[in-house]
C-alpha cells in the first residue's frame, strides 16, 4: 500500500507532467512483452502509474469549463491487486444516502460477528453532518 503522487495539471506547472506524459507514451508504443507474472513485465513507469493522480486547475481545452480538482487536504492511499480486510478493519463505508438503508441491510445479512457496523456516510453530506455520522455509537446486529 502507498500514499497517491498528486501530479499538478495546472497550465505552466508542466516540468513534471511532460515528462511522466512522454515515459507512458514511450511505454504504451513499446512492443508487447510476454506475460510471465504479475506486474513483473509492465514498464516501469506503468508500474507507477496506479499511484499517481492529477490535480490543479485551469480551463479544459476541449469546452472551456473551468475546472479545479485539489487533493492537497487529503491522504490517499492505494493498493494495486487484491486487498483482504475483514469488516471490523472498516471505520467508515461511503455510499449516497439514498442506499444507506439497503446498504446496512446487506451488511446486517452476511455481517455474524459482534463488532460494530461501519459508519455509512453520504460523500455529498457537509463535513459537520459527517462528524455527527461518526460521533454516534456504532450500530451492531
Amino acid at each position: 500500500m502507498n500514499p497517491i503522487w498528486y501530479i499538478d495539471i495546472t497550465p505552466g506547472h508542466d516540468w513534471l507532467t511532460v515528462p511522466i506524459q512522454r515515459l507512458v507514451q514511450n511505454a504504451l508504443a513499446a512492443p508487447a512483452q510476454p506475460f510471465t507474472q504479475p506486474h513483473g513485465d509492465l514498464p516501469d513507469i506503468l508500474r507507477l502509474t496506479p499511484f499517481m493522480e492529477q490535480m490543479g486547475s485551469g480551463v479544459r481545452s476541449s469546452d472551456g469549463v473551468v475546472y479545479r480538482k485539489d487533493f492537497s487536504w487529503e491522504r490517499e492511499w492505494r493498493h494495486c491487486g487484491d486487498l483482504a480486510f475483514t469488516l471490523s478493519d472498516v471505520t467508515a463505508i461511503f455510499a449516497p444516502e439514498a442506499d444507506h438503508d439497503q446498504f446496512a441491510a446487506d451488511i446486517h445479512a452476511i455481517h455474524t460477528g459482534d463488532q460494530p457496523i461501519p459508519s455509512l456516510l453520504d460523500p455529498n453530506w457537509s463535513l459537520e453532518r459527517m462528524i455527527i455520522a461518526l460521533a454516534r455509537p456504532s450500530r451492531r446486529d
